[in-house]
């Protein structure tokens, strides 16, 4: 598989859903779909061009080709598969690139403000949800593999990863979401840089000098 394809199965996996004979991907950012589009084009794949679903207020692809369905149905699971998605047998960079994919889809970027005592100090986050525990899991663990900092939070509405020390610009670097590209390159200005003291982890497992949130576990 390769990057791009692993990137698209993950947004598929986050955005989209498998039916009997094709692909929906679903966004509420229609300059982002049209991304993704050029994206299927470069690869082959044959896919209407966006449009609006008004009953559903949302930006829709259809992806038609039999052959890429198949190819996404070995990791994306038919129908409503939000609390079953299984982790992709990916590693190393395709795993990533899966990350990132979902990460577009079901992520966010912020800019964490906290006080302890007269001092705040401040810190950019990346975090991913899913309703999927499993999926969640190996995320935070194959994100761990790569030498990324991340911990784990459960939720009332799903399963999250945070990663919050300067590793996150690993991932951050390949997202495609202008959302969140615009986010990064805003907060990364008005917050701490790539090599800021006392966020850095190392891959030994280092103190990163950031506490969790109640219910967040550090692993």
């Amino acid at each position: 598989m390769s990057k791009l394809w692993a990137y698209l199965v993950g947004l598929i996996a986050a955005d989209g859903h498998v039916e009997k004979k094709r692909v929906v991907l679903a966004q509420k950012d229609v300059i982002y779909l049209s991304l993704v589009w050029a994206m299927l084009a470069r690869l082959g794949v044959a896919a209407t061009k966006p449009f609006l679903d008004r009953r559903a207020g949302v930006y829709k692809i259809y992806i038609n080709s039999r052959e890429f369905r198949r190819r996404v149905v070995a990791y994306v699971p038919m129908g409503r598969k939000s609390n079953v998605l299984p982790p992709p047998p990916l590693e190393g960079e395709e795993a990533l690139m899966y990350i990132a994919g979902f990460t577009d889809g079901d992520g966010w970027v912020e800019h964490v403000i906290k006080k302890r005592g007269e001092k705040r100090y401040c810190y950019l986050r990346i975090g991913i949800k899913t309703k999927s525990q499993k999926l969640r899991d190996w995320m935070h663990d194959t994100l761990l593999k790569l030498c990324i900092r991340a911990h784990k939070a459960d939720k009332k509405s799903g399963y999250e990863v945070h990663i919050d020390t300067p590793d996150l610009y690993r991932l951050g670097d390949l997202l495609l979401n202008p959302t969140h590209v615009k986010k990064l390159a805003l907060l990364q200005r008005a917050g701490p840089g790539r090599e800021t003291p006392g966020l850095h982890a190392s891959c030994n497992g280092g103190d990163s000098g950031i506490r969790p949130r109640k219910g967040e576990a550090i692993p």
